[in-house]
């Protein structure tokens, strides 16, 4: 019953794959019991089997009229939580997935790699505290289904207090415990699988990281968890809506009993959604938990209605179904307002962020980072970089050579500051770019005094050329043609030593 298996790219631990998960979730197993495709096992097993086939069965017994029981197992309630019970199936799978691709490369980045990872997110598949989060869940479950008794409803459980015996009811006393039982493993499964996953990446970002370098790539190599995270928000907050969608679908009016009992429960589903979802990316991406703060924030700009109001309001014999709740004003439109805001908002948050992103560093280029190792490579310590004060900053921090403003002077001052060596610095090298003239050029570049001298031209330098010359550009300007001004420097005193596509290096002969 084992799972078929992607191969492993080149050059990948096929451990770093396989190992991660040693078996499957509880659910995983029990549908791949049926010797069925995946998918189509849970339409089966989810939608048909415990789904439609048990409503009618259920409603049959109750009325003892075949039709109805179809019509009702054909309802959008009945619809609904077939729809969930099958997507709850197949979510545990498809989150193990996206765990798999990830463990393809996030292993290279821990400091015992693939064992440190297996050991990180190994939990997903451990038995015991599925079925402890089985226990739970459908205890859980029982008791909000129960709390509409303790306000005077009816209670959710047929019992035959008969003394007929009806064999056929017996039987479907026993297919509805069984159901239960499945149907919980079910949802409880994406409970534990969301949970678990969540708290590895929070000990993935916990561990002592060996991150890449920006200037391979600019996520640091972090790129997969972030897509791991939102998509397992992304399958769990669509178990929420469905499961919300199963509630709101109803035909009969919700008494007090079931707001407090089934939909504490939702709600509760909801705030460990929101928890999970904040907790591990918070470790990871500082800015992105401000942005869903605000969310937060919007979510309280919306009146809640007090609950006196909701009390009156759902003890009322009012007949307000479905699209008449919706189109009534008062508290209870605007608690499904509140709700609907939030999934919508997070929604929009995740859908908004495209599987393709791709950042880039704002402040370096990998063109201008080649450069800089190549100057500190192939130039001596005491070169100077004729550059604009952008590509200066960046040039002194990564090549540890004096490039534009960005140096000491021997008495220890800065060329910023007033000096009797260099009194206006950053006037003379702007001097030098935007001079129309080779030999003006020339003049300008030997009247500064440096001994080994260099010329750096980026898309930086281009632009400041035609600025003020307390003007400075924080990062590369895509675009920018460097031919023109590049075309002024030119031999005999100009030698070309590096070129990439957007940096020019001469060497500067007197």
């Amino acid at each position: 019953m084992g799972e078929r298996r992607r191969p492993a790219p080149a050059g990948t631990s096929t451990s770093a794959i396989t190992g991660i998960p040693g078996s499957l979730t509880l659910a995983e197993r029990f549908i791949i019991g049926f010797r069925l495709p995946y998918i189509l096992g849970c339409i089966l097993v989810g939608f048909v089997l415990f789904g439609i086939l048990n409503t009618v069965l259920s409603k049959y017994v109750e009325t003892t009229d075949l039709w109805r029981a179809v019509i009702f197992a054909l309802s959008p309630q009945s619809l609904a939580q077939s729809a969930l019970f099958a997507y709850s199936f197949y979510a545990p799978r498809y989150m193990r997935t996206k765990l798999l691709e990830a463990g393809r490369s996030l292993p290279a980045l821990m400091p015992e790699k693939d064992e440190g990872f297996r050991k990180t997110f190994t939990g997903v598949s451990a038995v015991r505290p599925q079925v402890a989060t089985w226990i739970v869940f459908l205890a859980a479950l029982l008791l909000a289904l129960s709390v509409p008794v303790a306000f005077g409803g009816p209670s959710p459980f047929r019992f035959n207090t008969d003394s007929a015996f009806s064999l056929l009811e017996f039987l479907a006393t026993i297919v509805d415990v069984v159901s239960l039982a499945v149907i919980s493993l079910a949802l409880s499964s994406v409970v534990w699988t969301y949970w678990s996953l969540s708290k590895g990446m929070l000990r993935f970002s916990s561990a002592p990281l060996e991150l890449r370098p920006y200037y391979e790539d600019p996520f640091l190599g972090l790129r997969p968890i972030g897509s791991l995270a939102l998509s397992l928000a992304t399958v769990y907050f669509g178990f929420i809506a469905l499961f919300m969608l199963s509630l709101l679908t109803s035909s009969s009016t919700p008494s007090l009993g079931d707001v407090v009992g089934v939909g504490g429960f939702l709600f509760g589903l909801i705030l460990l959604g929101l928890f999970l979802f904040f907790l591990p990316l918070w470790a990871i991406y500082r800015v992105e938990f401000y942005f869903r703060f605000a969310l937060v924030l919007l979510m309280a700009a919306i009146p809640i209605p007090r609950w006196a109001e909701v009390k009156e309001s759902f003890q009322s014999r009012n007949d307000k179904h479905g699209w008449a709740i919706v189109r009534t004003p008062g508290p209870e439109r605007r608690f499904l307002a509140l709700l609907a805001v939030l999934l919508i908002a997070t929604g929009m948050m995740m859908l908004s962020i495209p599987a393709h992103l791709e950042l880039h560093d704002a402040y370096l280029s990998v063109d201008e980072y080649d450069t800089a190792m190549w100057i500190k490579a192939h130039t001596t310590s005491d070169a100077y970089v004729i550059t604009d004060p952008g590509t200066g900053y960046f040039l002194r921090g990564f090549s540890l050579r004096n490039a534009s403003v960005f140096f000491l002077l021997p008495d220890g001052r800065a060329p910023e500051l007033i000096s009797s060596v260099y009194p206006n610095l950053r006037s003379d090298l702007h001097g030098i770019f935007a001079s129309n003239s080779t030999p003006d050029i020339v003049n300008r570049t030997v009247a500064l005094g440096f001994n080994r001298t260099y010329v750096l031209i980026s898309t930086r330098t281009v632009l400041w050329a035609q600025e003020d010359p307390s003007t400075i550009f924080t990062g590369p300007i895509p675009g920018v043609s460097l031919g023109p001004l590049a075309g002024l420097f030119v031999p005999p005193h100009f030698v070309l030593q590096y070129a990439t596509a957007t940096t020019y290096v001469f060497r500067v002969v007197p």
